[in-house]
């Protein structure tokens, strides 16, 4: 195996198949990316000139819309069993 020093595909290509030597990012510069990339479309669609605004926003009613049905049917679903 290689040492650090050398590039991450010639690591890569000597270790062993299925296993990665090293983690590429860690996972809090990962969370952090995504906050950046999610304050990123809130303010493309805040600003309204682009043409993604419309699925921006549709996604983000979605995922709202979707989170409440889910909690709709755990509430219903619980309390049917509980009465049952």
């Amino acid at each position: 195996m290689k040492s650090h020093g050398e590039g991450f595909g010639d690591v890569i290509a000597t270790a062993d198949p299925g296993y990665l030597p090293v983690m590429p990012e860690s996972p809090r510069e990962i969370a952090h990316d995504v906050v950046e990339e999610v304050k990123e479309l809130e303010q493309e669609a805040a600003e309204g000139a682009s043409a993604r605004t419309p699925l921006i926003v549709l996604s983000g009613v979605t995922i709202v819309v979707g989170a409440a049905v889910i909690v709709l049917l755990i509430l219903a679903f619980s309390a049917y069993y509980l009465t049952k």
